[in-house]
């Protein structure tokens, strides 16, 4: 079982990482944007609502025949 204040902590942290990849993608580009817009964008570059972490998706099942059933 995970912590969940460790779990909400990488989230956050990811979510900030993201956040600085796309800065620094958007570095050269010079649209001019109002204040209220970037902090909108930002906020919606860190917003944890509906993230979900799990680990990879499990193998399909299949029937494989022993014999038994003759």
């Amino acid at each position: 079982m995970t912590d969940p204040l460790l779990d909400r902590t990488d989230k956050m942290s990811r979510a900030l990482d993201r956040a600085h990849a796309l800065t620094e993608q958007w570095a050269g580009d010079l649209t001019l944007i109002t204040r209220s817009a970037a902090a909108d964008l930002f906020a919606s570059l860190i917003e944890l609502n509906g993230w979900e972490q799990s680990g990879p998706p499990a193998a399909a099942l299949r029937l494989v025949p022993d014999g038994s059933q003759q």
